[in-house]
């Protein structure tokens, strides 16, 4: 997938966040700056005050909060969800933090156009502050994920990860949050 990222026509991208926004900020960067040949042409969350909306405007790329309504069902949210995305002509979906399961329906909607980035590392180490998780249990390598298909990965190893060595600076960096 990141050979067809690299070349031709830009990608057309809507990604999906839950907070700060740090990995949309990389993908808006590497747009911006070539290195990937991509536009976002909309962020979505599910949380009205993630700042990474911020980030998105402040970029000039459209945003939306799409918050679900208590007693929603997970499917009417996912149809709204594809419908956003849908009107935006998104043709690849990129989940950045983005911290709701999705449903089996909304996953063959975007098949094979969908990359999650995930914030954790499961299953030892679920949640978005994963990494603080590994460190204050003196974890010395773990592992960075990005997968190809959106699944709850809850109850499973993620066989495509990348082993990382845990580094002293990163160490240092995570003693500061």
């Amino acid at each position: 997938m990141q050979a067809a990222l690299m070349t031709g026509t830009p990608t057309r991208v809507a990604v999906l966040i839950s907070g700060e926004g740090t990995n949309l900020q990389a993908l808006i960067d590497a747009a911006q700056e070539d290195r990937l040949s991509a536009k976002v042409v909309v962020v979505i969350s599910n949380r009205g005050a993630a700042r990474g909306l911020e980030r998105a405007r402040t970029a000039g790329i459209a945003t939306r909060h799409l918050g679900a309504v208590h007693g929603q069902e997970r499917a009417a949210y996912d149809s709204a969800l594809a419908a956003e995305i849908a009107a935006h002509d998104a043709e690849l979906v990129v989940l950045a933090g983005f911290m709701r399961i999705l449903s089996p329906q909304f996953v063959d909607r975007f098949a094979g156009r969908i990359v999650n980035i995930h914030p954790s590392l499961l299953p030892a180490f679920p949640g978005a502050d994963a990494q603080r998780q590994a460190l204050a249990h003196g974890v010395k390598i773990t592992r960075r994920v990005a997968k190809d298909q959106a699944v709850n990965w809850n109850d499973v190893a993620a066989p495509d990860s990348e082993a990382v060595r845990v580094r002293r600076e990163m160490e240092a960096l995570f003693r500061g949050l």
